[in-house]
């Protein structure tokens, strides 16, 4: 079988992640060529570079000049594509635990001593966790996978060495007789097998090529460190900022220290801000020993150039290369990240449906100026946008209108499907369904807690709250049916049914204290319940959503307003 395809590894001798795949190649008894990436941390193949062009890392794998990178992927591809050769290492059951996605993290990399203290206790802790998985999955036989090898004993195996060399170097038992006896016996029996003798690096070579390591990179710590010291670094952002994340990755991978100001964009720009952004007033801003650099990709462009001795180099030292490299940069941010495109929104602070399409902006990290509108007094500018309607939200993008906020959270959505996540469904039939609740939000739910605030009879306003009360027990029901036992209507994230009602929780829980009475009740709709819980905890609805002593002082003023109203006539 092995002779139908050319398979060829990329790797170096210390790698647990080449291990891994080397483990999965003589447990299958394929033949490979084996290529050493002689100096992987400094002077990577044109095949690596040309094969792994993301991470440019090892492992790599070329089968018939085609290449699969990431040691698990690797794995997977290997026994699905060599079908008969030897014992499979996934399950042929698709509900039998595989752990595919690999072992949790064993690791105790970190800088500072606390870093790596912290690190030791995720790892044991990790530990842990694979022995109760050893006694469940086992279920008493020599292996993960049963009696014989599977895919998460190659995937825990191929770090054994460095399992043994952190040990040592650490002085710490992580894999402990007494405390994980499972573990420690499989990881004799996985050690003598023929795969593991000849997969596995020497452990007394690794922890001399680990104290090497470990002196070349603490030198290398102190040189940026020194380095960084002499220069005051301090950046202005926020936290959802796309554009933020790029200076802050580029400053991560310089290693530079620097000073992080988080900034109110939409409501409280700061002074400096202001006077360090005059142009724009928007964020990033690097301040380098007092002086401001502004918009990303000048500012990562000017990090790379000022500190071209610290940590990576960003852009290509070859003119053609970095040309290419910046028409790209600048393709992404016109084509892709919205970064040509001006967003308005037309808003008062107190509304719901504004809530949603906040919420989305957020959510996807999108820059947006809000225009607060005045509804006893509105602006030209709203009537000229929504005229049929004169209502807020109105999204003005590049100086076109879009009105209705459902409309325009669908129009954020596909315009910049790009950036950040998606709230609607890729299938044709889950983005119905999700439209079919929405809209039941808005016409049962929405509509009769107008009902109920703005009624002018008691009898009015208990067939309001009757409603309120049958449409919240249909969507109970609806949570169960679109969350299938998990956090939200869209799943593990949040998607557009979320964004409907999450956008209503403010008024609703202002509605519950003025009334006395509990729309979202632990007995009756528990589910619900601890949906919203969940959806007010998010970073996006913090942001979002108006403050809640705000919104009920506002919504008591309105009921007196409503209640004298309705009592002169």
């Amino acid at each position: 079988m092995a002779a139908e395809g050319e398979l060829k590894l990329l790797g170096t001798w210390a790698s647990p992640y080449v291990s891994r795949v080397k483990l999965a190649l003589h447990l299958k008894g394929l033949s490979y060529e084996y290529v050493v990436e002689e100096d992987h941390f400094n002077n990577k193949s044109e095949l690596l570079l040309s094969s792994n062009q993301v991470h440019k890392k090892v492992p790599v794998m070329i089968h018939n000049g085609k290449p699969i990178c990431e040691s698990l992927i690797i794995m997977e591809y290997l026994d699905e594509a060599f079908p008969d050769t030897a014992a499979p290492l996934l399950p042929a059951d698709p509900t039998a635990p595989s752990l595919a996605s690999g072992p949790p993290t064993l690791t105790t990399s970190g800088k500072t001593g606390e870093e790596k203290a912290e690190g030791m206790r995720h790892m044991l802790a990790a530990v842990d966790a694979l022995e109760a998985a050893m006694e469940e999955w086992s279920k008493g036989k020599p292996f993960f996978g049963g009696d014989a090898v599977g895919f998460l004993d190659v995937a825990l195996g191929g770090l054994l060495s460095w399992l043994h060399g952190t040990e040592e170097l650490c002085g710490a038992k992580i894999l402990d007789a007494a405390k994980t006896p499972l573990l420690s016996a499989w990881a004799r029996r996985f050690g003598e097998m023929d795969a593991a003798k000849v997969a596995l690096p020497d452990v007394c070579k690794l922890v001399e090529f680990a104290k090497m390591r470990r002196v070349q990179l603490e030198a290398a710590m102190a040189a940026t460190t020194e380095m960084a010291a002499e220069d005051e670094l301090k950046l202005l952002g926020f936290w959802a900022s796309p554009y933020v994340c790029r200076v802050k990755l580029a400053l991560h991978l310089k290693g530079l220290i620097y000073d992080y100001v988080e900034e109110d964009v939409f409501t409280n720009k700061s002074e400096l801000l202001l006077s360090c952004n005059p142009v724009h007033a928007k964020v990033p801003v690097l301040i380098h020993n007092g002086k401001p650099i502004c918009e990303s990709q000048v500012i990562v462009q000017y990090i790379d150039e000022v500190f071209p001795d610290a940590g990576v180099t960003l852009l290509p030292a070859d003119p053609h290369d970095r040309a290419a490299a910046r028409f790209w940069a600048a393709y992404i941010d016109d084509k892709m990240a919205g970064g040509g495109d001006e967003l308005k929104l037309l808003a008062t602070w107190f509304s719901p449906f504004a809530s949603r399409v906040k919420f989305v902006f957020h959510l996807k990290g999108l820059s947006y100026e809000n225009i607060e509108e005045d509804l006893k007094n509105k602006s030209d500018l709203l009537l000229k946008s929504n005229p049929v309607i004169k209502k807020v939200p109105v999204l003005l993008h590049n100086g076109k209108p879009l009105c209705e906020s459902m409309v325009i959270v669908e129009y954020l959505d596909e315009t910049f499907a790009a950036v950040g996540p998606s709230v609607v469904p890729a299938d044709p039939y889950e983005r119905a369904v999700a439209r079919f609740w929405v809209s039941y939000i808005d016409n049962k739910l929405v509509a009769p807690w107008f009902q109920v605030f703005r009624g002018k009879t008691k009898e009015e306003k208990a067939e309001g709250l009757k409603q309120m009360f049958e449409a919240t027990a249909v969507m109970e029901v609806a949570f169960r049916e679109c969350s299938k036992g998990r956090p939200f209507f869209g799943g593990d994230a949040v998607g557009i049914v979320d964004v409907a009602l999450g956008s209503q929780l403010g008024w609703l829980r202002a509605s519950e204290t003025l009334s006395g009475i509990k729309l979202f009740d632990p007995a009756k709709t528990p589910l619900l319940l601890a949906w919203a819980e969940r959806f007010l905890a998010l970073d996006a609805a913090k942001a979002s959503m108006p403050e809640s002593g705000r919104l009920l002082a506002y919504a008591k003023m309105r009921q007196a307003e409503t209640d004298a109203a309705n009592a002169s006539k």
